[in-house]
């Protein structure tokens, strides 16, 4: 399992397709991860997220693999301690 930190956001997600909707982003800095928390819908924002919109989140979980290494499977996301 590995660690990503970062900012907390919302972003529409592939926008333009059947499959357009709203969910969350960690901008790490370097790139953006699709935050998937498991046993959330991947289809809906997750309520457990909301709260910490826009804040420096650690996220714990695995990266899809290839093509889909954009996408993050967090086991955990909680506020960074500063």
């Amino acid at each position: 399992m590995a660690e990503f930190k970062g900012t907390l956001r919302k972003k529409m997600f592939a926008e333009g397709s059947k499959f357009a909707h709203l969910a969350f982003v960690l901008d790490t800095g370097e790139r953006e991860l699709l935050v998937r928390r498991t046993g959330a819908s991947p289809f809906e924002l997750d309520n457990r997220l909301e709260p910490m919109e826009g804040q420096t989140v650690v996220c714990r979980g695995t990266l899809e693999p290839p093509p889909g290494s954009y996408i993050l499977n967090a086991e955990t996301c909680e506020p960074a301690k500063e």
